[in-house]
């Protein structure tokens, strides 16, 4: 569970568009950051993540765990996400010390 493991103090991220349930757990943490990755399959939008990790950064508290809710085919809309953009987005969560958690 997202919440559980940013804790009271922490944030998380969440793409959007995004399957209820998945929203709703990350928005069960103190600070939950939406990022849009769009509609239509497009590539990924790095830097919109990028700015989305630090945002979540910026709210959380010191020391606190800021994680990233990962779906992969995206849910709902069944992007699969190629392997350079998985390396990517596993490089911009690794330079900020983010957990990345995906399904």
């Amino acid at each position: 569970h997202a919440a559980r493991l940013a804790g009271p103090t922490g944030a998380v991220v969440c793409p959007t568009p995004v399957y209820p349930p998945f929203l709703n757990a990350a928005r069960d943490s103190s600070q939950c950051v939406e990022v849009d990755l769009g509609h239509d399959g497009g590539p990924l939008d790095l830097p919109a993540l990028e700015a989305a990790l630090d945002e979540a950064a910026a709210l959380a508290a010191e020391g606190a765990e800021v994680v990233l809710l990962w779906c992969n085919p995206h849910n709902p809309t069944g992007r699969v996400w190629r392997r350079d953009e998985m390396a990517a987005v596993a490089s911009a969560c690794a330079a900020r010390n983010v957990i990345l958690l995906s399904d």
